[in-house]
């Protein structure tokens, strides 16, 4: 399928790259669902990383067109940044965008549409969703904290 025929995207994951992507493409006219497992965005920042921050400076750790508080600090502690992240999605107008405690145990290529260039069925714990073509899932492989077995083979 050629991006041009993308018209709507789901998103797996309300972290740091799923509401950049989500805000980029909701500029560019997609319509963006955001499928987040946790009760609140942020990602790992959600989960209280009150003793941890950002491991680098935080001109090097923020969104290039919504900078940090100029009084944060450094190595930016993590209630801070979840705090950032949240102020991000407010301002960009994303929370509308994103389904909480939705966490997607599958994704099945619609086999009808294959041909058609795209369509897919995302099942969640409770809930399936089929879309119909045009649609693309941005899938971000997790590692570290967030890996998940049962997510590891989706894309393969």
């Amino acid at each position: 399928m050629a991006w041009r025929e993308v018209k709507r995207v789901g998103i797996i994951g309300a972290g740091v790259a799923g509401l950049a992507t989500a805000k980029t493409l909701l500029a560019d006219g997609l319509a963006c669902t955001i499928f987040e497992r946790g009760d609140r965005l942020g990602g790992v920042w959600a989960e209280g990383y009150s003793n941890f921050g950002v491991q680098v400076q935080k001109e090097l750790y923020e969104f290039p067109d919504w900078p940090l508080p100029s009084d944060a600090p450094n190595f930016t502690p993590g209630p801070i940044f979840q705090k950032y992240l949240e102020d991000y999605a407010d301002f960009f107008h994303l929370r509308s965008h994103i389904r909480l405690r939705s966490r997607i145990t599958k994704l099945t290529p619609r086999a009808a549409c294959r041909q058609a260039g795209g369509g897919c069925r995302l099942r969640q714990e409770r809930y399936r969703y089929s879309w119909r073509p045009p649609i693309t899932v941005f899938f971000c492989r997790k590692s570290g904290v967030r890996w998940d077995r049962a997510m590891s083979s989706l894309t393969d």
